[in-house]
This record gives C-alpha cells, sequence and structure tokens, in this order.
C-alpha cells in the first residue's frame, strides 16, 4: 500500500522560468511525495518530462511591441472557461496543492477550503523587503494583481537575493548548476514581448556581434546573416551557457541563471507588467545594465562595454523541495 502524501504542482505555462522551475524542482518533490500536475496557459511549449494531469485554457497575456497589450489580453480571457475549470479539478486526492503562480487551482483551493501555497517568484512580493519601484496609481493596482492572481494564505518565494526568511535565492535546473560556462563569440536573446521580426530587424544592424535568438514564433533553426534563430526549445540552455552575453528582458527564471553563469546581462522590461519592473530594480541594485526600449546605442554601449558581475548564490534544490514538503498538514 502506498502511504506516500499526495500534491497537486500547479504550473502557470504562460512563462518560461514557471516551467524550467517545475522541471528543477519535480524530481526532487517525488523523493518524497506523489505529485500530479497541472498547466494552464498556452504560451509555451517545453517538455515536462512527466505526465499532465490537467491541461488547462487559464489565462495568457499578449504581447505587442515589447509590452502587454492589456485590451487583447482583456479579450481573449475566457472567464466561463476559468469558472468551468475552477470547479472542473478534482482536489480531494490531495494533501496540499503547490500553486507556481497559477490561478485556477489557487482559487479552486480557496473555495473548497484546500491547503494550498505559493511557491513562486511572485509569492517574492507578498513582503516589502523585495525590491519595487514606486509607480503611481499602477503600483497599488499591480500590488493588489501579484497578490490576488494566484491567492493563497501561506507561500514561498524565490528570488535573487532571500530579502527574509520566507524568500529563498533561485532555485535552478542540475543542467545550470552542473555547467562548465565557456564564453563563444555570440550572444544569446530571449525578448518574449517583442516579436520574432523585430528583433531580426533590430539586430541586424549588428553585422559585427552575431546573436542567438530563441522565440515561440521560430519554427526551425534558421540562419540570417548575423543572426541564428531558434525555436523555444531545451537548446536555449546550452546557447547561455555558452554566450559571452545575454539579452532579455526582466523576467527572473533566465536571468538567475546568466547571473549565476557570470554572464553580461542587458534586460529590456515588459512595459506595463509590474513585476517586470520589479525584477529590474532588483537587477539594478546587483549592477545589471536596465534600458526601455530596444535603442542602438545603448544596446552597442552594452556591446562594447560588457561587464562580468559577481555570481549569486542559489538554493539547494532538495532543500527546497524539502521546505515545501514541510508544509503539508499531519
Amino acid at each position: 500500500m502506498n502511504n506516500k502524501k499526495k500534491i497537486l504542482y500547479a504550473i502557470n505555462g504562460t512563462g518560461q522560468g514557471h516551467i524550467s522551475r517545475a522541471k528543477s524542482l519535480i524530481p526532487y518533490l517525488k523523493h518524497y511525495v506523489d505529485v500530479d500536475i497541472l498547466v494552464s496557459g498556452k504560451l509555451h511549449e517545453l517538455n515536462l518530462d512527466t505526465p499532465i494531469r490537467y491541461n488547462l485554457e487559464g489565462f495568457t497575456f499578449v504581447y505587442e511591441g515589447g509590452g502587454v497589450n492589456w485590451i487583447k489580453t482583456i479579450l481573449k480571457a475566457k472567464p466561463i472557461q476559468f469558472i468551468y475549470d475552477l470547479f472542473k479539478i478534482d482536489l480531494k486526492a490531495y494533501d496540499m496543492v503547490v500553486c507556481d503562480f497559477e490561478p485556477i487551482s489557487a482559487w479552486a483551493s480557496f473555495f473548497r477550503f484546500k491547503h494550498c501555497i505559493n511557491v513562486s517568484h511572485q509569492a517574492s512580493y507578498y513582503t516589502l523587503k523585495t525590491p519595487r519601484p514606486r509607480i503611481w496609481p499602477f503600483f497599488i493596482l499591480a500590488e493588489l494583481f501579484l497578490r490576488f492572481y494566484s491567492f493563497s494564505f501561506e507561500y514561498i518565494g524565490v528570488h535573487f537575493k532571500p530579502y527574509n526568511t520566507h524568500v529563498f535565492p533561485p532555485v535552478l535546473h542540475d543542467d545550470i548548476i552542473n555547467a562548465k560556462p565557456s564564453k563563444n563569440n555570440y550572444i544569446s536573446i530571449y525578448l518574449s514581448a517583442f516579436s520574432l521580426q523585430e528583433q531580426i530587424d533590430f539586430f541586424k544592424h549588428f553585422p559585427d556581434y552575431t546573436f542567438e535568438i530563441f522565440h515561440n514564433h521560430c519554427k526551425e533553426e534558421t540562419i540570417l546573416q548575423n543572426l541564428r534563430l531558434f525555436p523555444l526549445s531545451d537548446h536555449f540552455k546550452d546557447s547561455l551557457i555558452h554566450s559571452n552575453g545575454y539579452i532579455s528582458n526582466a523576467g527572473f527564471e533566465s536571468n538567475a541563471e546568466a547571473l549565476y553563469l557570470e554572464k553580461p546581462l542587458l534586460c529590456i522590461p515588459i512595459k506595463a507588467q509590474y513585476e517586470q519592473y520589479c525584477n529590474a530594480a532588483a537587477l539594478k541594485q546587483l549592477g545589471v545594465t536596465i534600458i526601455k526600449k530596444l535603442d542602438k546605442q545603448k544596446v552597442l554601449h552594452w556591446l562594447k562595454n560588457r561587464e562580468v558581475l559577481d555570481p549569486i548564490s542559489v538554493c539547494n534544490t532538495d532543500q527546497f523541495a524539502q521546505a515545501i514538503i514541510k508544509k503539508i498538514r499531519p
């Protein structure tokens, strides 16, 4: 008879970081408990190496011109489907729900009095000790969104630094932790908020540099002059490990990987996405170059003056898994 506890691990599929963290963490969680997987959101298609119990519609942000198009995002939302999924998932079999900024599982747990813990980068903003800009009145609305999008009473956050006892350093995949980085003659790029064509049109203006661009709208590997275009896949990690710099939006996971690998880093926060502004504030404190848009002069200056920053500390994945397991109630 299997006496193992059982959890539902719910992932927000609209961000590469959520998927990447799940791939790092789930194998360790399985040492201690049985794990079912729920994924909502359709932006990223990355192999989780484990069966998915629930694959739901969820919410997906629409990005255009380097920012969130909130009108199209709202129009694309399916509130009736969301409510249906809320009551469709069966939570009786689980001792706890672990939610990585995934709203369906979080609110299903709330309405059914199921023990749920928010384990995510976004959960690190439950404490005011994490860096953030004060953008009034956007600041208030954005704080409410981060707090209630995937609401839970308990949390374990991850951030670039442990800002309080509930916030841990980044949890990175073993492929990154055990990597032997090198500095080949190219720059890796992952800018999800810009279209593939926008990036091609911009980076072709730097013929003296080679760029490896990853985008979910790229269907196959393609070479265009100084640009190598790739679908978003596990090859991204290999590219980052051996790159001589990384250009990205101000997300969390891949930037944490770049800092750990001691890669020069240039970040462009996604417009109208508060979490990105918060990350940018934290990254700036670490010495990372932050720019507001794709600007030829500023990008060229960074390319010519790339700085290697001190590596950040990371969390032991097994210890992090144990911290989650300890939250399961008897």
